[in-house]
């Protein structure tokens, strides 16, 4: 049980550093490239980098759970990076808003 509180803890700092980078490299692209089908607003593109991650954390579970991986931890896997991101969403638009 230990190991899967540690692999929660991990996933979910690791869901926001991977928000705050996907972040990052989204609103280069919107900064170079203008199209109609990219965020228009920091909020947007914070979600769109939020989902995108967790996206690709559920395909990585998914190839975890058929190499012999319990579905318990990988549903404690799937919490923990869901979280992360609904996390990092949060306190980023928070942290947008301070004075």
């Amino acid at each position: 049980m230990i190991h899967v509180l540690d692999r929660f803890v991990i996933h979910f700092f690791s869901a926001c550093g991977a928000v705050l980078a996907c972040l990052f490299v989204l609103l280069m692209v919107i900064r170079k490239c203008k199209n109609k089908l990219l965020p228009t607003s920091k909020e947007q593109a914070l979600l769109v980098a939020a989902i995108v991650v967790f996206a690709f954390s559920t395909v990585r579970e998914a190839w975890d759970v058929a190499a012999g991986q319990t579905l318990t931890k990988a549903g404690f896997d799937y919490v923990s990076w869901l979280t992360g991101c609904g996390v990092a969403v949060w306190a980023l638009i928070r942290w947008d808003r301070m004075p």
